[in-house]
């Protein structure tokens, strides 16, 4: 799940499942990932809004990491 063994958020987790929610541009290249579900599986969660915004956040981090990455690819 999303909860490691000490019982805290494991953002990687989360972004792990999202893999099949990029959006990408003509030429096939990732733009982003699709906000809409993204937030619909963090609203899942059941979690308090800072954590949830947090959650969101870290996802973003780690979106950008990646998209720099698949660029740096090709």
């Amino acid at each position: 799940g999303f909860i490691d063994a000490g019982g805290a958020l494991a953002p990687a987790a989360l972004f792990a499942r999202l893999g099949t929610q990029w959006r990408t541009s003509g030429m096939g290249m990732p733009t982003g990932l699709d906000y809409t579900s993204v937030l619909a599986v963090i609203g899942q969660l059941d979690l308090p809004r800072k954590d949830a915004s947090d959650l969101f956040e870290d996802i973003q981090v780690m979106e950008a990491a990646a998209i720099e990455a698949m660029s740096e690819k090709n």
